[in-house]
């Protein structure tokens, strides 16, 4: 009799240590389940929010730089010093006044073409002129007669945004 109590009680226990290692089991594997989704859910919620914040930080830099594009337009529209120098043909005059409008509305490039869309001056290579962009959207609407702002992809991974006038002479 010793020997069967024996064998029921060693039974108990371990039943009873196989039932606590399986319920510990699960509560660790639930707790773990637990903290990987209320990590999830908090990660997700916080790169959400940097997401959208850095979208409106650009979204407002390509407002402003528009803005900034748009006010620079009607200088160079109504430039009658650029106007003047362009007319005579003047590429070296019109390079300083380039010169000025770089400094003061922090261009990174600059063309002026004829009404016919030749170039010029380019500021990128003031030795280049006379290649024809007429073909570019932009261009044709300075040689209509209209301002406006432009927004380009260049590639899959760049943009860029240019604004394009035509020089008026007063008349």
């Amino acid at each position: 009799m010793n020997i069967k109590k024996r064998l029921f009680s060693a039974s108990i226990s371990r039943k009873i240590l196989i039932a606590s290692c399986l319920f510990f089991g699960v509560m660790l594997t639930s707790f773990v389940i637990h903290i990987a989704m209320t990590s999830e859910i908090i990660f997700n919620g916080y790169f959400e929010k940097e997401a959208t914040h850095r979208a409106e930080l650009v979204q407002h830099q390509i407002l402003k730089m528009r803005e900034r594009l748009s006010s620079s337009v009607n200088w160079f529209e109504s430039s009658q010093r650029l106007c003047e120098a362009v007319k005579r043909g003047d590429r070296n005059d019109t390079s300083s006044l380039v010169e000025e409008a770089f400094s003061a509305f922090g261009f990174d490039y600059f063309i002026i073409t004829d009404s016919s869309g030749r170039v010029f001056y380019r500021s990128t290579d003031e030795g280049k002129f006379g290649d024809d962009l007429s073909l570019q959207k932009n261009i044709q609407t300075a040689i209509r007669g209209e301002s406006g702002v432009y927004f380009e992809q260049n590639s899959e991974e760049s943009f860029s945004i240019s604004a394009t006038a035509p020089l008026r002479d007063g008349g």
